[in-house]
């Protein structure tokens, strides 16, 4: 725009100049300089328009750049981190930036430059075998794409990556793939009976979703997964009896949620699992126990183990101190005991225990020391008849509201701290 105006400025004052004139000599000098004017006027309104074009481009590149090491970084070990080659790539495109100021580079040149850019860093892609974006397979039309990994082209997905309703019975096409930059979600697939093509899968950036996979029957496929970098959700898939597979998966940044998976009798192939924010377990009506939960001692996160209807015990989180949320234990039908709690010193929310049908004790509160949150509620457990396991957490604790409803017995806080806490 300012050229324009430039031009339309001194094309005026030219002009001007010529109807003063009487002198042909002077007309026929100026209209010349006004046709060398105009030809240079045009020639840097195009080198203006192919810069505006190249310095997109550039924009683009800093940013896939920039984004590619961020994924390298975030996959950890599982990829050489290649700092050197992405700085390389990064100094050569801030060096083409400042050249495409200077008028006197020629343009051929710089798009020349712009071109090799681009094409050592598709080679870099290429030799490190990166796919770039998401890889969707979203319908039995997109199945086609998983060729792409049985010919070895990809290890590494920066994106997410989808498979949801198909009719896959496998997955072993992806045996290639060792790490995703992205979420992964396996959704829906009502013929899937395993995971075996993942087997070399063993780092997640952000979150995991298995669900609504009906026919699913084992997930040993994960057996080299150690690290989801957000959620993982195993729900709705309801052939799973055990979680045989993950006896390598050690750290879930945020939360693991187990929900509604009919057949699900344990856990315990979670027994590497040491590090994770938050674990809620719930719906799963054959699930007996917890066991393989031993190595959480701490979680940042909340708590949640509910409506388990063959939940016998809470064995599993004898080694769980502290729980920095919200707790609840609720409608477990065959749960008569927490002794599993023996551990537990702290929780930092509200603490629930209610409807579970066959609770007699609280036995094994006795290390309950604070409860951070407004309520500590204790209710519709008709068979619960003794407190005795929360008298010491009364007796330290006079700032948490304690309500004590509709159980076999009602003791107030001050019955329980005097000793009347059992029948």
């Amino acid at each position: 725009m300012k050229i324009r105006a430039i031009r339309l400025f001194v094309l005026g004052i030219i002009s001007m100049t010529l109807f003063n004139s009487c002198n042909s000599n002077e007309i026929e000098e100026l209209q010349n300089k006004i046709s060398s004017l105009e030809s240079t006027v045009s020639a840097l309104e195009e080198r203006i328009q192919l810069l505006e074009t190249d310095v997109a481009e550039l924009k683009e590149l800093i940013d896939k750049v920039n984004k590619l090491e961020q994924s390298l970084q975030s996959l950890g070990n599982l990829v050489t981190t290649h700092t050197q080659e992405l700085n390389e790539f990064r100094d050569r495109i801030d060096s083409l930036e400042q050249a495409m100021v200077n008028t006197n580079v020629d343009i051929g040149d710089l798009e020349a430059q712009l071109a090799k850019i681009k094409d050592d860093l598709s080679l870099f892609l290429e030799q490190n075998k990166i796919y770039t974006g998401d890889f969707k397979i979203q319908s039995d039309s997109d199945i086609q794409k998983l060729q792409w990994f049985e010919q070895g082209k990809f290890e590494i997905i920066m994106g997410d990556l989808y498979i949801s309703e198909t009719s896959l019975v496998n997955i072993d096409e992806l045996s290639t793939l060792k790490g995703v930059g992205g979420m992964v979600s396996i959704y829906k697939n009502q013929k899937l009976l395993n995971l075996d093509g993942l087997t070399n899968l063993s780092e997640i950036v952000k979150s995991f979703d298995i669900s609504q996979n009906n026919s699913l029957v084992s997930l040993s496929g994960l057996s080299n997964l150690k690290y989801v970098g957000r959620r993982f959700f195993i729900s709705l898939n309801n052939s799973i009896e055990s979680l045989s597979g993950l006896d390598n998966l050690e750290s879930v940044v945020e939360d693991l949620s187990i929900n509604s998976n009919q057949s699900l009798r344990n856990i315990s192939s979670l027994g590497s699992l040491n590090s994770i924010s938050g674990i809620s377990i719930g719906y799963n009506p054959s699930l007996k126990n917890l066991v393989g939960l031993e190595k959480v001692t701490k979680l940042n996160g909340s708590l949640f183990i509910y409506n388990n209807d063959s939940l016998e015990s809470l064995d599993g989180l004898n080694n769980l101190a502290e729980v920095r949320g919200y707790m609840e234990i609720s409608g477990n039908k065959l749960l008569n005991n927490i002794s599993g709690l023996e551990s537990l010193s702290k929780v930092e929310d509200n603490f629930y225990i209610s409807s579970n049908e066959v609770l007699e004790s609280l036995d094994g509160l006795e290390n309950l020391t604070e409860i951070s949150g407004w309520n500590f509620q204790v209710s519709n457990n008709r068979f619960l008849k003794s407190l005795c396991g929360i008298r010491n957490f009364l007796q330290l604790s006079t700032s948490t509201n304690f309500t004590c409803i509709n159980n076999g017995y009602n003791p107030t806080r001050q019955d329980i701290i005097n000793g009347s806490c059992r029948l």
